[in-house]
């Protein structure tokens, strides 16, 4: 997840979820480096990866995704080998952008202004 290409609303996470497990239960609690798994995510922002079950890998931003972003989340085949052993069948890339900033009030509006006018927008 996210299922969506467009995510319309903040997202605390990004999750990768895989058919078989990936680490013991005994090292849900430890620090994961994702890199020795060969999974990224780019561009980079701050937050952390944890392990919430054997199978799924969760990414928690520190304070949110930002909005009008492009996100690539890439597993290597060759470096991302589950706890029995198995390696991927094929690279895997899923891309999803988080939502644009839209206006949803403005003023002045439907009325005479000034020549200067203040504008108020928002979004």
């Amino acid at each position: 997840s996210p299922s969506e290409e467009l995510i319309g609303y903040v997202l605390p996470a990004a999750t990768l979820t895989f058919n078989q497990p990936m680490v013991s239960v005994s090292s849900l609690d430890e620090n994961t480096n994702v890199e020795e798994l060969g999974i990224s995510l780019t561009p980079k922002i701050e937050g952390r990866w944890r392990w919430t079950g054997t199978k799924t890998l969760q990414f928690e931003a520190k304070h949110r995704f930002p909005h009008s972003t492009k996100f690539t989340l890439k597993v290597d085949k060759e470096r991302c080998v589950s706890a029995l052993g198995r390696k991927l069948a094929e690279a895997f890339a899923f891309e999803f952008s988080t939502d644009t900033a839209k206006v949803t009030n403005f003023s002045p509006h439907g009325m005479v202004a000034t020549l200067k006018p203040k504008c108020f927008l928002l979004f």
